[in-house]
């Protein structure tokens, strides 16, 4: 099947799921005999806030720091919370194709793929645990308090389900497509583990670390992210081992890029001086802002 009938049939599947997931919030709520201002109040929260979205990037954010991943930021709609030197900051900012998004960067290097793929599967496995647990307890006892969380059983499952889905889509990949990826050693994901394994080594470490091999990567398409963090790692590698003509190099190939992102410009204008002023770094240091320190992991917007 082709890219696009995927995401077709993918789109088509999550529409139905939410559609029932709807249904099945507002049976829920008829049989429970409780008042309809609850009804209204899970409406309210499910637009501004959903329940469904915060456990999965929390289920991210546990699965993660399990692995020894270190948390950068989550966004859920428009509240984001990250963290910048020990300290946390909350702001608010519009969604960009995505309602959940969870940032984090490698304390180390080992055991990469297997650490990735249940830092992926950790959202799904918590929606799939919430809805479990919720619709269960809906069957046990509907008092009004517990009532409120079990009415986000439904689209806990339906989170689960669209998340666990293999599919490329505009705004990324799922996380089972992640995952999938991962197992089969797909070659963008073969480039993102190699960033993150990098960035794990240089964790505790310098560039010396790195061995070259690293950068030996599949062929994947030139635009992608991670490449040019990659290419970028490797660019300071060879600075810090004095090839500075095959510095040069990458350093140009990078420049060439159609659409740099806003961190990796600046982090090129930061290093022209090594090769357009006639000096250069002989010890550059890590990797400041770039998105390499990152993986996301997000919840489609549905």
């Amino acid at each position: 099947m082709s890219g696009r009938n995927k995401r077709i049939l993918y789109t088509v599947t999550t529409v139905v799921l939410l559609l029932a997931s709807i249904a099945s919030i507002i049976l829920m709520w008829y049989f429970s005999g409780v008042t309809g201002y609850l009804l209204l109040g899970v409406a309210a929260v499910y637009v501004l806030l959903p329940i469904h979205i915060i456990v999965h990037e929390m289920g991210h954010l546990a699965f993660g720091g399990a692995q020894g991943m270190k948390f950068v930021s989550v966004q859920v709609g428009n509240f984001r919370l990250s963290r910048n030197n020990g300290k946390l900051y909350l702001s608010f900012e519009p969604p960009e194709g995505v309602l959940g998004v969870t940032a984090f960067y490698p304390a180390h290097a080992r055991n990469m793929r297997r650490r990735m793929i249940l830092t992926a599967l950790g959202g799904a496995v918590c929606n799939l645990i919430y809805f479990i647990i919720f619709f269960t307890l809906y069957f046990i006892s509907r008092h009004p308090a517990l009532l409120f969380f079990e009415l986000f059983a439904p689209s806990s499952l339906v989170e689960a389900v669209s998340a666990l889905l293999p599919v490329d889509l505009s705004a990324g990949k799922t996380d089972g497509r992640v995952a999938l990826g991962l197992l089969r050693r797909d070659a963008e994901e073969e480039v993102m583990l190699r960033v993150l394994t990098a960035e794990g080594l240089l964790k505790d470490g310098s560039f010396a670390e790195i061995p070259l091999g690293l950068f030996r990567v599949p062929v994947v398409r030139e635009d992608l992210a991670a490449l040019a963090s990659l290419k970028f790692i490797e660019m300071q590698t060879y600075l810090f081992r004095g090839d500075t003509e095959r510095a040069h190099e990458i350093y140009g190939k990078l420049r060439e890029l159609e659409e740099p992102s806003e961190e990796l410009r600046e982090e090129l204008e930061r290093y022209s001086v090594c090769f357009g002023g006639g000096e250069f770094v002989k010890k550059p240091s890590p990797l400041a802002g770039v998105n390499a320190l990152e993986e996301t992991l997000s919840a489609p917007q549905k």
